[in-house]
């Protein structure tokens, strides 16, 4: 428990005293309280999330839309992108090779990729 130890003034407030509170036991108290919420924390287990794929048709080729699917193959200094099927880009030689830069290359790409989306006013015409 903490002791109060009076301690003297000076002569001109001669009755009153300071009061110096021993503070070792709230370090312990504190040591204790983390001690105690550190074992009674309880881990949280990683979860996985549900990845939602195309369904396949029965030949068991997914049918995706060409112009929505974006393709990135990365290396450490540049980036190879495009869209849709693979032999049908190589063929028609639609292989961009970029870098990392967001602002120029990788970005500008995905940017010009992207359509403007108008906000829908709910009213038919």
């Amino acid at each position: 428990m903490a002791t109060i130890i009076p301690q003297p003034l000076s002569k001109s407030k001669a009755g009153l005293h300071t009061v110096k509170i021993d503070m070792t036991p709230m370090v312990d108290l504190g040591f204790l309280l983390i001690t105690f919420f550190i074992f009674t924390t309880s881990i949280t287990q990683p979860t996985i999330t549900k990845l939602n794929m195309p369904k396949a048709d029965p030949g068991g080729v997914a049918n995706v839309y060409e112009k929505t699917l974006l393709t990135a193959i990365l290396d450490k200094e540049k980036i190879i992108v495009y869209e849709g099927d693979f032999q049908k880009a190589l063929a028609q030689n639609r292989l961009l090779q970029t870098d990392y830069d967001v602002k120029s290359e990788l970005g500008k790409f995905i940017r010009q990729k992207q359509k403007p989306c108008k906000p829908s006013t709910g009213k038919t015409n």
